[in-house]
Order: C-alpha cells, then sequence, then structure tokens
C-alpha cells in the first residue's frame, strides 16, 4: 500500500458525498455540544482539570481539561450563533 492510496484511504469524501459529510458532523456537534451529554462531558473535564491540575500537579494537562471544558460549555451556543447567521 503506497503513501497515496492510504492517503485515499482515510479520505471520507471517497466513501460519502460532501453534503453527507457535512450534515454528519453537523448532528455529532449537536449531540455533543447540547443537552445532557454537553453538561456531563463540561463537568467531567471541569472535575478532572481541578483533579490532576491540583492533587496530581500536572499544571499543562489540567489547563487543558480546563479549556476543553470551557469549549464544550459554551461551544453549543457559539455554534448555533454560526448557523443562525
Amino acid at each position: 500500500m503506497t503513501a497515496a492510496h492510504f492517503i485515499d484511504y482515510l479520505n471520507p469524501l471517497t466513501y460519502m458525498s460532501h453534503a453527507q459529510y457535512m450534515s454528519l458532523w453537523r448532528v455529532l456537534f449537536q449531540a455533543v455540544l447540547q443537552g445532557f451529554w454537553a453538561k456531563l462531558f463540561a463537568s467531567s473535564a471541569l472535575f478532572l482539570a481541578f483533579f490532576i491540575g491540583v492533587y496530581r500537579q500536572r499544571i499543562v494537562a489540567g489547563v487543558l481539561l480546563f479549556f476543553l471544558s470551557v469549549a464544550i460549555a459554551y461551544g453549543g451556543c457559539i455554534f448555533k450563533f454560526v448557523l443562525g447567521l
């Protein structure tokens, strides 16, 4: 298997149309960034940020998890705003 063939194998647009690909990501983001799952993921990431950052004293991992929790918490609102334009 050559490198070019491997890249073509990983390209999802060879398996589905562009509209289906965009619809897949839109549904995925709407499912993850809204409702119960968004609250669960954001709460878990915030808990892990404080646990890893303070208890384990891994500051970089704690800061990254904190930014992940902020992105999940506010990502749904930003996503709705961008799609509404």
